[in-house]
């Protein structure tokens, strides 16, 4: 697919696209996927997700720390609790976490993580409001320009 290069698809229902592409700012490479994916066929983006769900391995992994001081951290025993509640499955034993509630607790939300979860909020603002309301969504390039200028 044209454009679609830096884009790996699942067949999994529902389907989605994991992308990694280069662009001056988070929310100019979201709308440039968004539009290259929907110039294909039938293809309709309804939600982006740049705030992954993290588990305790994941965590540990990019915090360069082991699994069993995540542990700890999520069962409250360091840093005198406070730890974020898991965003799937709270009383499961396969919890989950929001990246970004996780980085801020460890002090680790740097300015392209903050710029990422932004730029997401507002596309998916826009992809409802185009859901629902067609009529009064502004251009896509509207949303990504409004969020360089506020930045």
């Amino acid at each position: 697919m044209p454009g679609c290069d830096d884009m790996t698809f699942s067949g999994d229902r529902p389907p989605y696209a994991l992308v990694d592409r280069e662009a001056p700012t988070c929310a100019e490479a979201m709308v440039s996927a968004i539009r290259n994916i929907e110039s294909v066929g039938d293809l309709r983006v309804v939600k982006v997700e740049a705030d992954p769900l993290v588990s305790t391995l994941d965590i540990a992994e990019r915090l360069g720390i082991t699994r069993e001081a995540v542990r700890l951290a999520t069962n409250g025993k360091v840093r005198g609790g406070g730890f974020p509640v898991s965003a799937l499955s709270p009383n499961g034993r396969h919890r989950l976490w929001r990246w970004s509630d996780v980085a801020a607790w460890y002090g680790v939300d740097t300015p392209r993580l903050l710029e990422t979860i932004r730029a997401a909020r507002a596309v998916n603002a826009w992809l409802e409001l185009r859901a629902v309301v067609p009529s009064v969504a502004p251009d896509l390039g509207a949303v990504a320009e409004a969020l360089q200028t506020a930045a």
